[in-house]
């Protein structure tokens, strides 16, 4: 049983090249993640919303919002007036 896992994969069953791709994946360079903070600071001064706000509103085409979950309110909305969407709504748009 000891050689099972050995062949393409290391002794332990894993692929050794994935560890080392993941690594590199997760290293973001500290300049970006400053960039992206300023940016979210900078839209939330102005508009009230965050980056990915900006960004989920533009998806579903509404105004929508994640601080307002911990207000208890309906993240998205359309034209000020709140909007929940069922999950099956919201799994059809996914699909699209």
């Amino acid at each position: 049983m000891a050689g099972v896992f050995t062949g393409i994969h290391g002794a332990n069953g894993h692929d050794p090249d994935l560890n080392r791709n993941c690594v590199g994946i997760a290293a973001v360079p500290p300049v970006v993640t400053y960039l992206s903070a300023g940016a979210t600071v900078f839209s939330y001064m102005t508009t009230g919303k965050g980056t990915s706000d900006h960004v989920i509103s533009a998806i579903v085409e509404q105004d929508c919002a994640l601080h307002r979950a911990l207000l208890q309110d309906e993240i998205c909305s359309q034209n000020g007036v709140p909007l929940a969407l069922t999950e099956a709504e919201v799994m059809a748009y996914l699909a699209e």
